[in-house]
């Protein structure tokens, strides 16, 4: 009798597991689990699940697949066992963590599962789980090594789809954020499951699900956007990898990546660890650790938000983002260094500050994730296609990305010293741009409605007034090169800390959107100084 085991999952209900799937969660390493979140725990278990339910879809609805069992047996153990290495805090260790303590590594949690689930199966003795099995759960995990394979290869677009970004991975923790943080999903992955096909060895998708899937990416910017870089969450983050690095030296942290015994005992627990030790070389940790518990968090000073706006007879480009512009902008223009020149108190130091460069997009950087997708239609269940761009212009965003650049300090009473440098910093950039050809820059320092910060930000000779230090910035949109087909181009500065009203600058009464076109002999009108409010 096989021994399953059936599990109440919150988002997709009751879920089996077989004998093997039992034995792998059944094991130390997995139930310890390096990330230390039930919610983790949860979701390997959905991915499994997920990932089942495809193979078993596909496996019904086109039997001239083949899917052997070892396939299916191997995918849904890829789906549980893929984010295994995961280390304490997730994504904090993997990143930020890793980065600074091991610069010279490229080790990724990826690397860490395939780690584990040799460590797992040799030190329990799961002998389901045979060499073959083991070096495709691995490839599956990995998700970029099809190529070593003659058949079938569409079960790497599964579990980790580097083709598409559409994989049953994010179909769970889409929905499982999304339900925890109590934000609301527009996309139905259960009806791209159903309605999926395998077409010349790849998963492709009902041509009617195009907007379904352009809310998936949708629904991924906008978690990111609101949850998982939200400035509190990155300052408890900036703070619980300080208190790792203080502590590395001494508990051999980073080290412990190399040693599958050291890193599957290694979780969140490692921060108790530290409080209850009273070895003086973890003082510094320790001292973060309670400022942590008491909310005296690193404090967010400042952020913009760059966008590209061109009024034209024609699109130049559809994305907040543009090419053009990320051509004059890179992390060497925000240097710690850079920001400390400006400072005119002189009290400032590297330590004090920490530059949080934020590139958001919808998966696929720059570009339109639903451009690598491959659709069919009902006509011809056997034929695969790319959406063509007059079908999605009805209903797909022009923002594909938007480049942010936040700026925290780790002490508070700095706070005004810091903004003052980064503005200043500002200014010296704006000098940069302006004088190799730049266009069209926005800088926003909050999130409100865009329709509403856009509302006026077409002028030329201008300049803003903040409420904390009058700073002003002036622009003019004659000196600029104008990109080809273009009728106007607008380079603006806002720089009020909090904002609520950007009736600035007077448009004839147009307002107009990213993307909208403007008559060919529209002239902007005289500007009007206001003075902004604060919140």
């Amino acid at each position: 009798m096989e021994n399953k085991k059936v599990i109440n999952d919150p988002v997709h209900g009751f879920i089996e597991l077989n004998d093997v799937c039992v034995s792998v969660v059944d094991t130390p390493q997995f139930q310890v689990y390096p990330g230390a979140s039930h919610n983790r725990f949860e979701h390997s278990i959905g991915v499994s699940h997920l990932a089942n339910e495809l193979l078993k879809n596909f496996k019904s609805e086109q039997k001239n697949l083949h899917i052997s069992e070892d396939e299916e047996k191997c995918v849904r153990l890829a789906g549980l066992c893929h984010d295994l290495g995961h280390g304490p805090f997730s994504h904090i260790f993997d990143g930020e963590f890793m980065r600074r303590a091991r610069p010279n590594s490229n080790w990724t949690h990826e690397d860490g599962s395939q780690m584990l689930l040799d460590y797992l199966v040799d030190s329990n003795g799961i002998n389901d789980i045979t060499t073959p099995d083991l070096k495709l759960i691995k490839d599956l995990i990995k998700g970029d090594d099809r190529s070593k394979y003659s058949e079938n290869r569409f079960i790497f677009d599964i579990v980790a789809n580097k083709r598409t970004g559409i994989d049953v991975d994010k179909f769970d923790y889409f929905n499982r954020d999304c339900i925890n943080v109590g934000i609301k999903s527009n996309y139905d992955s259960s009806r791209l499951m159903k309605f999926s096909r395998v077409i010349d060895d790849e998963i492709c998708f009902n041509k009617n699900d195009a907007f379904n899937i352009h809310q998936l990416f949708q629904t991924r910017y906008s978690l990111f956007k609101n949850v998982y870089t939200h400035k509190t969450a990155k300052a408890v983050e900036y703070m619980i990898v300080d208190i790792l690095l203080e502590a590395d030296e001494y508990l051999q942290i980073s080290s412990s990546i190399d040693d599958p015994s050291q890193y599957s005992v290694l979780t969140d627990g490692i921060i108790q660890e530290i409080q209850r030790s009273k070895a003086p070389e973890l003082l510094k940790s320790r001292k973060l650790i309670e400022k942590l518990n008491k909310r005296e968090l690193y404090k967010w000073v400042k952020f913009f938000s760059l966008l590209f706006i061109v009024y034209s007879s024609r699109y130049v480009d559809k994305t907040l983002v543009s090419p053009v512009f990320r051509d004059f902008i890179s992390q060497e223009m925000f240097t710690l260094d850079k920001i400390i020149a400006c400072d005119e108190s002189k009290t400032l130091k590297p330590n004090d500050i920490i530059i949080d460069w934020m590139d958001l997009n919808m998966g696929q950087g720059k570009s339109d994730p639903v451009d690598n997708v491959k659709f069919f239609s009902k006509y011809n269940l056997n034929h695969s296609f790319h959406i063509r761009k007059d079908d999605e212009t009805l209903f797909l965003s022009k923002q594909n990305s938007e480049l942010t650049v936040r700026i925290f300090t780790r002490t508070p009473e700095k706070s005004v010293a810091v903004q003052q440098s980064f503005r200043k910093r500002l200014q010296d950039i704006s000098i940069e741009i302006t004088g190799r050809g730049g266009a069209g820059l926005i800088v926003e320092q909050e999130v409100v409605d865009l329709r509403n910060r856009l509302n006026h930000s077409i002028y030329s000779d201008d300049y803003c007034d903040t409420v904390e230090d009058n700073l002003t910035l002036k622009s003019n949109i004659d000196k600029f090169k104008t990109p080809p087909g273009s009728e106007k181009v607008g380079l603006g500065f806002v720089t009020s800390t909090t904002p609520t009203n950007r009736g600035i600058f007077n448009t004839g009464g147009l307002t107009p959107s990213i993307g909208d076109t403007l008559p060919n002999n529209w002239e902007s009108k005289s500007p009007q100084k206001k003075r902004m409010r604060e919140d």
